[in-house]
């Protein structure tokens, strides 16, 4: 089954980066010499996918504006990568939590399988082409893991299941508990059916008032991880963003 839909949340507020994300989305942070949010669309437009949902908040036009034609006379990368995607943009209203961003794409995904990208979630390499071949052959929802540190664990939705290769038959998982059963974490990116959707509804807010995606796909009688041989990027504060300009730099020759 061809998966051609994906939706990018990219409406957090980016409090950790605070005070530049005042004036700037934290998806618009430069890495080398495109934003990060480019990366993300370039990735989801490398695995096949055609129809993207951005959801955006507030103060978030630079992000929006981005993904314009450039002016005549101007030639950039974005125009191309254009060329193969349409992008749609639906804004949260309440920051109520990663669920509840998901949730907004239900009626643009049409009951179809679709993948979630993180708006503010890089990789050194393509990883969505693997995960999408996953769901492909095992016809059940798939999500990017990885082992973390385990003092980091519980600042993660945690898995714990059977595991065969690079797979993870999920049994258990839970959003950031507070005595982790394992340290294999989930990291994105996802590949889910519609079903979701029901489930999301279904989920009650947690203690911060926020629907957790976690606690919507427990609820999938068969899931799996996938172990992402990839290094990741979660730009989520300063030293992480640096450390992303200076691997990627490296990568690139530059």
């Amino acid at each position: 089954m061809s998966i051609r839909k994906a939706v990018i949340p990219a409406a957090g507020l980016g409090t950790r980066l605070y005070p530049f994300t005042k004036v700037l989305p934290k998806e618009m942070l430069p890495l080398l010499n495109k934003p990060l949010i480019h990366y993300v669309v370039e990735e989801a437009v490398s695995s096949g996918i055609d129809d993207i949902l951005i959801v955006v908040s507030r103060n978030k036009e630079a992000l929006i504006d981005y993904f314009d034609k450039p002016p005549n006379g101007l030639e950039d990368n974005v125009y191309e990568l254009l060329e193969r995607v349409t992008l749609y943009y639906v804004r949260q209203r309440d920051a109520r939590g990663l669920g509840d961003a998901v949730l907004y794409a239900k009626k643009h995904m049409g009951g179809e399988p679709f993948a979630v990208l993180l708006g503010d979630t890089v990789f050194d390499k393509p990883v969505l082409a693997e995960l999408v071949h996953a769901f492909d052959t095992l016809e059940r929802p798939v999500m990017g893991v990885e082992r973390v540190e385990p003092s980091m664990a519980g600042k993660y939705g945690i898995v714990d299941g059977s595991i065969e290769e690079r797979l993870i038959r999920i049994k258990t998982m839970v959003e950031k508990p507070a005595e982790p059963p394992t340290n294999i974490a989930i990291t994105g990116p996802y590949v889910l059916t519609s079903q979701v959707f029901e489930y999301l509804e279904s989920v009650k807010p947690d203690r911060r008032g926020e629907v957790q995606l976690t606690d919507a796909i427990a609820l999938y009688p068969e899931k799996y991880g996938y172990f992402v041989n990839a290094k990741r990027y979660d730009i989520g504060d300063i030293d992480s963003w640096l450390r992303a300009n200076l691997d990627l730099s490296k990568l690139s020759g530059r």
